[in-house]
């Protein structure tokens, strides 16, 4: 999972990091929050978004962390959008049982 990421990033231009506005950043949790439950299959209500931050924007793809809390622990998620309707195309786990220090 975290081989994907930095596959990713590796292929981003330094260049294409935090200059511009992301343009999905407010449709992006309720989205990724029924994805998250597909993936699990489950419904879980007391799992929830507590964050979402851009990592990378540009202008056919935004890469975003979103950060989960399930009650129990929490988790990370990394969530590839199509920046044409703000659809997520892919999301995968990046930490379980922690947040990584862009939370910080």
């Amino acid at each position: 999972m975290k081989s994907v990421l930095l596959v990713f990033l590796g292929l981003v231009s330094a260049s294409a990091f935090a200059d511009e506005t992301p343009k999905c950043l407010d449709r992006v949790a309720n989205p990724a929050l029924a994805e998250i439950n597909k993936i699990w299959r489950d419904s879980a209500y007391s799992r929830s978004i507590v964050g979402v931050k851009a990592i990378h924007v540009g202008d056919f793809i935004e890469t975003y962390s979103v950060a989960v809390s399930d009650e129990v622990e929490p988790s990370e998620w990394i969530a590839i959008v199509n920046t044409k309707n703000c659809k997520i195309k892919f999301i995968d786990q990046a930490t379980d049982g922690y947040y990584t220090s862009i939370w910080n």
